[in-house]
C-alpha cells in the first residue's frame, strides 16, 4: 500500500527522515447549507475543512468515551458488572 501523505525532516541535505502517515480519504454528501456552515466555521477557527471535521469527530469520540466511563462509574457504585471499554 502506498502512503497517501508524508512529512520530511532534514538536518542536512544528506540526512533526511521521511515519515509516512496512512490516511483514508472519505467523500461525503452534505446538504448545501450544512456544507456552507462547515466551511464558515472552519474559516472562523482558521482550520481547513478537513481539520475542522477531524476535530468534530475527535470531540464526538471523546464525548462517547466519557459517557461510557460515567456509565461504568454508575454501575460500579450500584454494584453492577462493569462494561468493557471499546478498543
Amino acid at each position: 500500500m502506498v502512503p497517501s501523505a508524508s512529512a520530511r525532516a532534514c538536518i542536512t541535505n544528506a540526512s533526511c527522515i521521511t515519515m509516512y502517515y496512512m490516511r483514508q480519504i472519505l467523500n461525503i454528501s452534505l446538504p448545501e447549507e450544512m456544507a456552507k456552515d462547515i466551511k464558515k466555521e472552519a474559516k472562523k477557527r482558521r482550520f481547513t475543512v478537513s481539520e475542522f471535521v477531524r476535530a468534530v469527530i475527535r470531540r464526538y469520540q471523546e464525548d462517547r468515551l466519557l459517557k461510557i466511563v460515567e456509565e461504568g462509574r454508575k454501575a460500579y457504585r450500584e454494584g453492577r458488572t462493569l462494561k468493557r471499554l471499546p478498543d
